[in-house]
């Protein structure tokens, strides 16, 4: 008989803000890896798309889809993995499965962490609602106010930082 002492609530949390930390960081490599390859703005066959007033599917003619990307139509959805994770097809399976093997997480290590996430999809790229940018002039000093709104999930030092520097990684 083992004496292991069970965890207790905050060692739960930690682990499971940890592991939501890796989900996000992978989300974010996948990102990265699309950036880096000239594909952010870019549809691949086997993305998982959606359209921006309707339901998801995979692309089959990325062509097709990469002109409707750059219209604004449709956004190509990244990994957030779990078990419940709509799954890409073709190409776009196998980067994302080399990004999981480069972590040495294969299926089952992401079936096993599982219980703690469902898996999800969420856009490569992010289009701030309402923004506003004004200036306003004190006596010695420019001030910018900037307002957005961002999806959940999403971070406004990310995008103001992107506003600021433009060619930050």
């Amino acid at each position: 008989q083992t004496n292991r002492r069970r965890p207790s609530g905050k060692q739960k949390r930690d682990v499971k803000l940890a592991l939501s930390a890796l989900q996000s960081a992978l989300f974010n490599l996948w990102v990265g890896e699309r950036i880096r390859d000239e594909l952010v703005d870019q549809v691949i066959e086997g993305d998982v798309c959606r359209k921006r007033e309707g339901g998801t599917f995979y692309s089959t003619d990325p062509k097709v889809d990469t002109e409707r990307l750059q219209r604004g139509e449709i956004d190509v959805l990244g990994p957030m993995f779990g078990p419940k994770l709509f799954p890409a097809q073709g190409y776009a399976l196998q980067r994302e499965e080399s990004l999981y093997e480069n972590w040495g997480l294969d299926g089952d290590r992401r079936n096993a962490l599982g219980k703690f996430w469902r898996g999800d999809r969420r856009p490569a790229l992010l289009t701030p609602q309402n923004l506003t940018v004004k200036e306003a002039y004190t006596a010695d000093k420019r001030n910018l106010y900037v307002s957005f709104i961002l999806p959940a999930g999403s971070f406004a030092t990310t995008l103001l930082g992107a506003l600021i520097d433009p060619t930050q990684e």
